[in-house]
């Protein structure tokens, strides 16, 4: 079994596209967290409290939520490349606009929570359009192999992303961390950009109206056992999940770190 899983990882290796995905989500996840760090301290640093960090960092998922139904829809019936990589520009954009606000000292919160909700929008119609694309790729029958090397490989920079984040900006500051976010963003867009393959139609359910569409998918929820514990876990995990936005606070206030890094 060990030996047909390196076969198996190998061959998905051989794949282009496939290793340009490789290149793009784990980027992405690193990406992610790098903003959450950075961003938790600037509005310390600007702020001085954990109230407006908690704020801060929640206004990306007002714009998940919002458009989250529609934006798995929408990906049945999109270009899912196109989506990935112009989703990515946008992410790069409102990264190097942060850091231009930054570096003029022009920076306030309502900045902030309006890039936030950009942010949210944005990675409300990336999600299912990056989890789809592996499919995309590699076909249904390689799809559980290449999905989990993909996550096992964007989990680990997930992990990474904040301490090298952290390094960054205990060496160089806040003034330049999240232009080196944009240019992860850029990255991320350009391997989605090449890629060649065209997304496999979704069949003749995304023929549906949108919103019949959504409501036949959470019926399936409702009505499905194992898909409803999914989601029930995978929503608790999404509030236990944001504890890294308030580290910076605890690192403040438990190891007395000074507020102007």
């Amino acid at each position: 079994m060990k030996f047909e899983g390196l076969k198996e990882a190998r061959s998905l290796l051989g794949i282009r596209d496939y290793r340009l995905l490789l290149i793009a989500n784990p980027l992405m996840f690193a990406g992610m967290q790098i903003r959450n760090m950075a961003q938790s301290w600037l509005v310390l640093e600007e702020t001085g409290s954990s109230i407006w960090v908690g704020i801060v960092a929640a206004t990306p998922a007002i714009g998940i939520i919002t458009l989250g139904l529609f934006a798995g829809a929408f990906a049945d019936r999109s270009n899912r490349r196109q989506t990935l990589y112009r989703t990515k520009i946008v992410l790069a954009i409102l990264a190097f606009i942060t850091a231009f606000l930054i570096s003029s000292g022009a920076i306030q919160m309502w900045h902030l929570l309006v890039l936030g909700l950009g942010a949210g929008f944005s990675f409300a119609f990336m999600a299912p359009a990056a989890q789809m694309m592996p499919m995309d790729v590699v076909g249904r029958e390689r799809l559980m192999p290449a999905i989990t090397l993909n996550n096992a490989l964007s989990m680990s920079f997930n992990i990474i992303g904040p301490a090298l984040g952290g390094v960054y900006l205990a060496v160089f500051g806040l003034n330049t961390i999240f232009y080196v976010l944009g240019a992860i963003y850029v990255a991320a867009a350009f391997a989605n950009f090449m890629l060649h393959t065209n997304p496999i139609p979704a069949g003749k359910d995304s023929a549906e109206p949108a919103l019949t569409q959504i409501r036949l998918g959470l019926k399936y929820v409702w009505v499905t056992p194992q898909v409803r514990w999914l989601m029930i876990f995978a929503t608790i995990s999404m509030f236990v999940g944001a504890y890294p936005a308030v580290l910076p606070v605890l690192v403040q206030q438990d190891l007395g770190v000074p507020e102007d890094l």
